[in-house]
């Protein structure tokens, strides 16, 4: 018998007989008892997934079994058991901690051994045995075992306060002196030194130099006194002129002189929150990128409050990058103010006002900017200040990959307005109805175990009614209804849907679904396969998908695994853990 725990702090595998100890730096809560066979279903091993049809073992090479992180690994190999990558439900990490308090031996407590709580992080096990421990304790009745008043400070851990805040600011100091680094070019070079540079590549807000060997870069404020419409080739040699070395080796294109000290400037949305659109206010030029100025825009009410605005290449008034400079003095108006961004303005008036706009009105817009991720998008400028948003699913008929994939910055196509809601607009590119349940403010409730419980009782070749909630990249959100007229979250994964339903599929679609076999009672999700999917795999060549890793997005559901897509064999599999066991005995 051999028996393999996780525990918060190590791995150990114990064999009776040979005494082999394998110590493994893994965190979770998965406890596993092996048998000599080390046999395990899958369902024991990856928490929340669908029974996945039997797969040939894997295969484990000398190399493999050498490497040094083997929570990598077990990543690795169920990549290639589950046929895609696994997700945050696929394979669930546990924390537990425990805590003891010998410094309580002599006080009358009703506290014994230790106390453990589990729970998915580190710190929320910490924060719930604390919770345990206060709760249990009477720290009246300890004080007046003791003598201690808690509504005034001992000496003692007034002492240690100041001890402790003396330390936090010496160790404060210290790694400030150590962050203040000399650069490179600070032995070769002085501030005010005239040398030649070689481009050699460019980043987001300058170009990067090769000066001597040493690696320096050139702001794109410096590259001219105004803004950089002429900008350095790459492997061009430009002379510059040497501005900074502590830290940073940085050089600049300018001329010699004072340059105001913008230090110190914070982001402060709510000067221009109250502004109309048409409003204008003051602002200095306080530097460039490639495609931006950056501005220090200040309170038209209160002038002794200032923030810092971003302007854009496209809303410079006509010939305003041949004129501007730094430390120009211009007028803006309020744009839009981004939540995690800075307040975007403009030179120019607005051309049109999202007032002005209607649900059904078709725009023209352009490409504005691309959000990808787990819930991709895209956004238009369609002639108002905010970019319109157009969701994945928005972009085009039936369930097209490439009707995303096609869009670029800068293309020009034509939308319908689904949604205005104050300054933000919702857009599609698809015919069809315009209603949807989830610009509605309407959700899908979270599956119940008891709701599991209902659809897991249902038969895998029943027929069931649902709708399309929404669509994925990978999958679509169903509300699939019982027999009985509950209505509950469903996944149908993209290897089940039907032909007739990727040419068709749209929000709102009504669609016949079955329940797969081997659902989980405790999962997220009834997971759904189409009636007539089983048919139409067989001539489908469309590689598997692979649903991208998160962990911050709480919407995103991993796709089955494709029973259909399992490679045959003509030995019956031992299992999908066989290539452990073959790790684990080496």
């Amino acid at each position: 018998m051999a028996v393999l725990r996780m525990d918060c702090h190590r791995t150990r595998l114990y064999r009776s007989k040979s005494g082999l100890l394998t110590r493994c730096l893994c965190i979770g809560s998965l406890s596993l008892l092996l048998q000599l066979g080390l046999e395990m279903t899958q369902e024991a091993f990856c928490a929340g997934a669908i029974s996945a049809p039997a797969r040939s073992s894997i295969a484990m090479s000398a190399q493999e079994t050498a490497q040094n992180d083997p929570a990598l690994e077990l990543r690795q190999k169920l990549t290639k058991l589950l046929g895609r990558k696994p997700t945050n439900r696929d394979l669930v990490w546990r924390y537990e901690a425990s805590i003891e308090l010998p410094c309580l031996k002599n006080f009358t407590t009703t506290l014994e051994g230790q106390v453990k709580r589990s729970g998915s992080s580190l710190e929320q096990c910490k924060r719930r045995v604390s919770s345990a421990v206060l709760a249990a304790l009477d720290f009246e009745k300890l004080s007046a075992e003791s003598g201690v008043d808690f509504e005034k400070p001992s000496a003692e851990s007034q002492t240690a306060t100041k001890t402790t805040s003396a330390e936090s600011k010496t160790a404060a100091k210290t790694k400030k002196n150590k962050t203040a680094k000399k650069a490179p070019g600070a032995s070769k070079f002085q501030v005010g030194d005239e040398v030649e540079g070689t481009v050699t590549g460019r980043y987001g807000k300058g170009l990067v130099l090769r000066i001597d060997g040493v690696k320096a870069v050139l702001p794109a404020s410096e590259i001219c006194d105004g803004f950089p419409e002429d900008v350095p080739a790459k492997n061009s040699t430009i002379k510059v002129r040497v501005l900074q070395t502590n830290n940073t080796f940085k050089v600049s294109c300018r001329d010699s002189g004072d340059r105001t000290n913008y230090e110190g400037l914070k982001v402060d949305r709510s000067i221009m929150d109250k502004l109309a659109i048409s409003e204008k206010v003051d602002a200095e030029v306080i530097g460039f990128d490639f495609q931006n100025a950056y501005l220090r825009v200040v309170s038209p009410s209160d002038p002794s409050k200032v923030t810092i605005a971003d302007l854009a290449r496209k809303d410079f008034a006509e010939g305003a990058e041949k004129e501007l400079r730094v430390g120009s003095k211009i007028q803006v108006r309020r744009k839009y103010a981004a939540r995690t961004r800075r307040v975007v303005v403009s030179m120019r008036d607005p051309s049109r006002r999202p007032e002005d706009i209607s649900v059904g009105d078709e725009l023209p817009g352009t490409v504005d900017s691309i959000l990808r991720g787990p819930r991709p998008a895209i956004f238009l400028d369609v002639g108002v200040d905010r970019p319109a948003y157009m969701d994945w699913q928005e972009c085009g008929d039936g369930h097209d990959r490439r009707a995303f994939e096609k869009l670029k910055v800068g293309t020009k196509t034509s939308v319908r307005v689904l949604k205005v809601d104050g300054e933000r607009i919702y857009v599609t590119r698809r015919s069809g109805d315009l209603y949807r349940r989830s610009l509605d403010g309407d959700k899908l409730r979270r599956n119940t175990p008891e709701l599991m419980s209902k659809f897991m009782s249902i038969g895998s070749d029943r027929d069931l009614g649902g709708e399309v909630f929404r669509l994925y990249p990978t999958h679509a959100v169903v509300a699939v209804k019982s027999p009985d007229g509950d209505v509950a979250d469903g996944f149908l994964g993209r290897s089940d849907f039907s032909k007739s339903f990727r040419q068709e599929a749209a929000p709102g679609l009504a669609v016949k679904v079955r329940t797969l076999p081997g659902q989980n009672a405790t999962g997220a999700h009834v997971m759904l396969t189409m009636p007539d999917a089983a048919v139409e795999k067989q001539d489908d060549t469309e590689p598997a998908d692979v649903l991208p890793e998160t962990e911050t997005e709480t919407e995103t559901e991993s796709e089955p695994a494709d029973s259909a897509e399992a490679a045959p064999s003509e030995k019956p599999d031992a299992g999908p853990l066989e290539g452990l066991k073959d790790f684990l005995m080496r």
